[in-house]
């Protein structure tokens, strides 16, 4: 049998890991900054021994002529605001503010008024309410009950509708018994559906003809107009209609 291979150092290894990890660094340092080049200048970079790296930036000729005369600007304003600060204002050609003339300085005031003194008392004023006053009761503008003179109109119709319909009724009735449909058939079911439908519209024709007598009839209290006169009259017009 053959001797098996030792473990390797984990001191060695460890070192050996570490010293691949600084030089794939430096490799992608390097990568990372490349020298570049442009119509305006280019970057350049100087790697040491130590591995650290000098940037160098060079202008084009043109743009070297404008950053030079930026900066002679700049230090030409500096200059002489320097020497404008170190030399002071000069007044000689103001007029002195004693040979004013006196309208020049009428009204002004020359002094600080003195002033009260301070108050630093609190004046609650008088007690708070704390009661609730509702004040007199709101006036209505009519003892009517709307909805009293809604059910009229409602009925009105629905007396004039009612009848017509048993008629009706009663008519179809007899023609279905002499057809040979009784009350057990689809077909005599599909006749009493479709009258039971014409009597849902005219209730429901009847409802909304209420609800314009509603409507009305309040306006004819705010106006003190006779409101008998206007549900009557709103009876024969919603009547008319069915």
């Amino acid at each position: 049998m053959g001797k098996s291979a030792s473990a390797p150092d984990p001191a060695a290894t460890a070192f050996a890991q570490g010293t691949i990890n600084e030089q794939t660094a430096k490799l992608q340092a390097r990568l990372g900054n490349p020298d570049t080049y442009g119509p305006t200048g280019n970057v350049t970079h100087e790697w040491r021994p130590d591995d650290t790296v000098a940037t160098t930036t060079s202008l084009s000729p043109g743009q070297q002529t404008i950053f030079d005369a930026v900066q002679g600007g700049e230090m030409t304003a500096a200059q002489r605001m320097q020497g404008i600060l170190g030399s002071g204002v000069n007044t000689a050609g103001l007029n002195p503010y004693a040979g004013m003339p006196d309208y020049a300085m009428g009204g002004m005031q020359m002094n600080m008024p003195q002033a009260g003194p301070v108050q630093t008392g609190f004046d609650p004023g008088g007690q708070a309410r704390t009661d609730f006053s509702t004040g007199q009761p709101l006036a209505r503008q009519g003892t009517q009950d709307y909805g009293a003179q809604r059910k009229e109109v409602e009925d009105a119709i629905m007396g004039r509708v009612q009848g017509a319909y048993d008629r009706d009724r009663g008519a179809l009735n007899s023609n279905l018994a002499a057809q040979g449909f009784n009350v057990n058939t689809q077909g005599y079911r599909n006749a009493a559906d479709e009258m039971n439908r014409s009597l849902t519209d005219a209730r429901m024709q009847a409802v909304l003809a209420g609800g314009q007598c509603d409507s009305g009839t309040a306006q004819a209290h705010s106006g003190g107009a006779s409101s008998r006169a206007r549900i009557s009259t709103l009876k024969a017009a919603a009547c008319a209609t069915i």
